[in-house]
């Protein structure tokens, strides 16, 4: 069995990277958005390929360590104390700054089965300015599909300037 490839999924950005053995995040980080509730070196990441005695590839740790930030790191709603070992699981959320993260060994995590309140990160335990983030971009998804609405709806009205442009399917001999 050929070893995993791990990815640390910024869930904030969407972006991913390949942690190659140990990994040390924070407002330098390249993927990142500048992010004042970063520290320069925040926490790090590690890796940990095992064996059993017979040589057989056993499942990966991955390792997470606190480097003495200024506002901590939390995994799922745990603060971990600084410069102490903490085991990640895939399903874990790691939160740090504005930023959540996710360690899992595929470049493109699943979208099926983890959602924050499955993972005990109901909306009550959210910041107030997590909470109006939240409503921001529920206001921004109901604005754009109104827009859309808007759009459709004016150029299927027949004295619309744009009608002329645009065929159905009956113009083609469907039904």
């Amino acid at each position: 069995m050929s070893p995993r490839r791990w990815y640390l999924h910024n869930l904030s950005t969407g972006k991913a990277l390949l942690v190659e053995g140990e990994l040390v995040v924070g407002r330098t980080w390249m993927t990142l958005a500048h992010d004042r509730g970063l520290s320069r070196k925040h926490f790090k990441i590690r890796i940990e390929e095992r064996r059993d005695s017979n040589g057989a590839q056993r499942p990966d740790q991955v390792i997470l360590t606190d480097l003495g930030s200024t506002h901590g790191t939390r995994i799922n709603s745990s603060l971990l104390p600084p410069n102490e070992e903490f085991l990640v699981n895939p399903t874990d959320l790691i939160l740090a700054g504005h930023q959540t993260f996710r360690v899992h060994p595929s470049a493109i995590l699943p979208d099926r089965g983890i959602s924050p309140g499955k993972l005990g990160l109901g909306i009550g335990q959210l910041s107030d300015e997590q909470k109006i983030d939240l409503k921001l971009l529920a206001l921004r998804a109901l604005a754009l599909l109104a827009a859309v609405a808007a759009a459709a709806a004016f150029v299927e009205h027949p004295k619309s300037p744009l009608a002329p442009f645009f065929r159905t399917v009956e113009d083609f001999g469907g039904k």
